[in-house]
């Protein structure tokens, strides 16, 4: 994302109030803080993290929000890493990130976590696909192909206890509502659920459990057209973000089960 323009007026804030704020609207969302049999996992678009002046006040609160969770993929996270060395400075000696190099619009992908929650595996490394598996991401209305991702996925394999499972942060390209740069947006979901559907099938694969989670489409202005790019991958047989997951020890699997398989 481009860097915003600074604000023409200034804002300040008591950081001790908007904490207070914090935590009533968690309790509200009933966030459970670190559960003993789950593992809490979020994703967050931090917008240019790095590329704009920000306050050791607005690193806190970030960092307030993100300590909730045990394990934070995050989205922009750009080539000046001061942004997100700041916030780890509000956290606690228990967290530890890994984050890719700087790709497209000068960004990183990025995971925080907890390391007396989660530990890291061995697999680490970027969604990219072979040439047998690139002939398949093509779509019905448009001769646009698929080159690569503005901003490779980030693949990072994970473990709580017994349990084990691989992440793909992913930030698909922005786009535009329309034309070559909506087709592109597109064809970026689509190759997301060929990779995942093609190492969910591969029996020499890391892990079972391989999940897609992060910044897909933009929201609000772009809905309308956001919503004739989901459907990209459902018709064509692959649940991007979808692949199944198994209960990890302890932890009672949600109203209708973790998912099926594809």
């Amino acid at each position: 994302m481009a860097k915003f323009p600074k604000p023409k007026f200034q804002f300040d804030y008591a950081v001790d109030t908007e904490l207070r704020r914090l935590w009533t609207h968690r309790e509200k969302r009933r966030v459970s803080l670190h559960p003993a049999t789950c593992l809490t996992v979020v994703s967050w678009n931090i917008a240019n993290l790095g590329a704009h002046d920000r306050r050791d006040s607005d690193y806190r609160l970030m960092a307030e929000m993100i300590s909730w969770f045990d394990l934070v993929a995050l989205q922009e996270v750009r080539e000046n890493l001061d942004g997100l060395r700041a916030i780890q400075a509000h956290l606690s000696k228990r967290w530890a990130a890994i984050f890719t190099d700087r790709s497209g619009n000068d960004e990183r992908l990025t995971f925080l976590y907890r390391t007396d929650r989660v530990r890291p595996r061995a697999l680490i490394g970027e969604v990219s696909l072979l040439p047998d598996e690139r002939h398949k991401v093509r779509l019905p209305d448009t001769a646009l192909a698929f080159a690569d991702f503005n901003r490779s996925p980030m693949l990072c394999s994970f473990a709580v206890g017994n349990f084990h499972f691989t992440l793909a942060n992913v930030h698909i390209y922005f786009g535009a509502a329309s034309g070559e740069k909506f087709h592109r947006r597109r064809l970026e979901v689509l190759a997301t659920a060929v990779y995942a559907k093609s190492r969910q099938a591969d029996r020499t694969r890391f892990d079972e459990d391989l999940m897609l989670i992060g910044d897909f489409t933009p929201a609000a202005a772009r809905r309308a057209a956001a919503a004739r790019v989901a459907p990209t991958a459902v018709r064509s047989g692959h649940r991007a973000g979808q692949t199944p997951v198994t209960a990890p020890p302890g932890c009672d699997p949600p109203a209708g089960g973790w998912g099926r398989r594809g």
